[in-house]
C-alpha cells in the first residue's frame, strides 16, 4: 500500500480544528464579557433604585456613579403614601432597571 497521496491531510485536519476551536473560544470570552457587564448594570441598578427611594434622585445618581454607570431615568411614583422610584443604569453599553420603594 502507498500512502503517498495522502500525506499531510493530517496537519490540514489539525489546522481547521485548532481554527475552529479557537473561535468557539473568542465566541465564548464575547459572551462571558456580555454577561459580566449586564450583571454590572443590575447591580448599579439596584443600588440606584435602592439609595433614590432612601434619599431622592442625587443619591440615586452618587449610588450610579459608585458602581460605574450612569442614571438614564429616574421615576418616583407616590401612590397612597408608598413612594416607589424606577431606576435605569447604563454601565459598559448595557442598560438595566430596577424599582425600590420606602415600605420594608
Amino acid at each position: 500500500m502507498k500512502f503517498g497521496r495522502e500525506r499531510g491531510q493530517a496537519v490540514g485536519f489539525v489546522m481547521v480544528t485548532v481554527a475552529l476551536v479557537m473561535a468557539l473560544g473568542l465566541g465564548l470570552a464575547s459572551l462571558s464579557i456580555g454577561l459580566v457587564q449586564q450583571s454590572r448594570a443590575q447591580n448599579a441598578a439596584d443600588a440606584s433604585a435602592l439609595a433614590g427611594a432612601a434619599g431622592g434622585f442625587r443619591e440615586a445618581t452618587r449610588a450610579a456613579e459608585r458602581n460605574g454607570g450612569r442614571v438614564s431615568n429616574f421615576e418616583r411614583v407616590v401612590d397612597a403614601d408608598v413612594e416607589t422610584v424606577t431606576v435605569t443604569v447604563e454601565v459598559g453599553g448595557r442598560s438595566a432597571t430596577a424599582r425600590a420603594s420606602d415600605t420594608p
